[in-house]
């Protein structure tokens, strides 16, 4: 964090200046409701970005290159095929035929995140789909490099960032080229029915990132299309590229609905943003299967040295597979492996935080029946906590009369972009203290991107 030390720095020798440059950006950021869903929650944003020195920024992009490598070849490694997985996490049958589904002109989007902790880097989650948070961060880092003050430091250091949400367009653009398209293509950013109307900020931006991209964009819920002819429709339009914000969850609601979107994603006519399968393969317990191939002896030196180092020890507490798949011993004197105080228990599918219990923030016999609990309810893990050190970070804070600069503290964590494979730019999550907690806008978390140094 050399970098960013030497920019946290800077800021508070020239105090004045920082000020002021961080009341315009703010200012900005506000006016035009950058990385925002809703008027409803407003997200705080971080004051600046935060920098990543080029050796980190080198080895957490191959720690999420061997991840995201990984992630697709674990269920024939560890249970023959695809649905002896689905059978060890419990996959609903409706859900199935998605997971099953290949799909040909498909362009995975995935978010790879990471934390400082007691120990060093490790890998917090990894989220796959077109659904994931801070697509368009570039939005963010457009003010920033209208700033002067910041721009002078960052552009003397090298520092910078790519918006994959242009990586994106780019890709569905090129993904549509042999289609039949009669004009322009159209990409359909689908939600599922009755979440339209909980993001009236970020659609609209997104849909313009489209259109300057050279697409069409509607914005629909899944209900609103059709599969016929070889085609997918909205109304009598027909769409070429789906971007796909529903998640895997809404499908044990209606599976059937979502239907006309994988018959035209699995015959190949439409470009969909992103698989299911790819979805469905970054689910908590995927960390458990990175260390049970681990330890089964199953991944090269340099693989199993990643998921040594960089993913926390993860234990499966439901599931229903063999033996090694559950956690044992949950009705002796101590059924933990860890002290609570380190551990965390997290539902394998899931989001925003929901059934998520720390170990640190509940008393000991609290957590151990969370525990019991969760390994009688839906499929969960058991992982160890990654203990966040905070590292010094500025505020924009009330001050008397209006704000001021505050050098205190954040957890940090980086998330990595990748589109089809390739890394398309960070993103990243702050927490203003050292309390572990689920980073999201609910728990004060804010969120801002990240900025890389490029290599010396």
């Amino acid at each position: 964090m050399r970098l960013h030390a030497e920019f946290v720095a800077h800021l508070d020798r020239h105090r004045d200046r920082a000020a002021v440059a961080l009341r315009t950006l703010a200012g900005g950021l506000a006016d035009n409701q950058v990385m925002q869903w809703s008027p409803k929650l407003r997200a705080p944003l971080g004051a600046v970005p935060l920098l990543l020195d080029a050796p980190d920024h080198r080895v957490l992009t191959e720690v999420g290159r061997v991840v995201g490598d990984l992630l697709p070849r674990l269920p024939r490694m560890l249970f023959g095929d695809l649905d002896g997985a689905m059978d060890a996490f419990g996959v609903p049958a409706d859900m199935r035929p998605f997971i099953r589904a290949e799909v040909p002109r498909e362009i995975p989007v995935a978010r790879t995140d990471y934390l400082l902790g007691d120990e060093g880097w490790r890998l917090l989650e990894v989220n796959n789909g077109a659904s994931v948070g801070g697509l368009l961060v570039g939005d963010y880092d457009r003010h920033v490099r209208a700033e002067p003050f910041l721009a002078e430091f960052l552009d003397a250091h090298r520092a910078g960032n790519v918006a994959p949400v242009d990586v994106l367009v780019a890709e569905v653009l090129a993904h549509c080229a042999d289609l039949p398209v009669e004009e322009r293509p159209r990409v359909a950013i689908v939600d599922w029915a009755g979440y339209l109307d909980d993001f009236p900020l970020e659609y609209p931006q997104l849909a313009a990132r489209y259109r300057a991209g050279g697409l069409d964009p509607v914005v629909c819920a899944q209900t609103e299309l059709r599969y016929a002819h070889g085609r997918l429709w909205h109304g009598g339009l027909p769409v070429h590229a789906v971007h796909r914000d529903f998640v895997i969850e809404d499908l044990t609601e209606d599976a059937e609905s979502a239907h006309p979107v994988l018959a035209a994603a699995e015959n190949g006519d439409v470009v969909l943003v992103s698989g299911f399968r790819h979805e469905w393969l970054a689910h908590k317990g995927s960390f458990a299967m990175l260390h049970e191939a681990a330890g089964r002896g199953l991944l090269t030196a340099a693989e199993r040295d990643v998921v040594d180092r960089y993913v926390p020890q993860t234990w499966m507490l439901t599931g229903g597979g063999p033996e090694p798949w559950r956690f044992a011993g949950l009705g002796g004197a101590d059924p933990l492996p860890l002290a609570p105080e380190r551990l965390i228990v997290k539902p394998c599918v899931g989001s925003l935080g929901a059934g998520v219990v720390i170990g640190a923030l509940r008393a000991a016999e609290e957590f151990r029946n969370a525990v019991r609990e969760a390994a009688t309810a839906t499929p969960s893990v058991l992982q160890r906590l990654v203990a966040p050190v905070p590292v010094p970070f500025p505020w924009l804070r009330p001050a008397g009369a209006g704000e001021d600069v505050d050098i205190d503290v954040a957890q940090i964590q980086p998330g990595l972009f990748t589109v089809a494979g390739r890394p398309s730019g960070w993103w990243c999550r702050l927490l203003p203290d050292s309390t572990p907690a689920v980073a999201n806008a609910l728990h004060g978390a804010a969120r801002g991107s990240t900025w890389c140094e490029a290599p010396r």
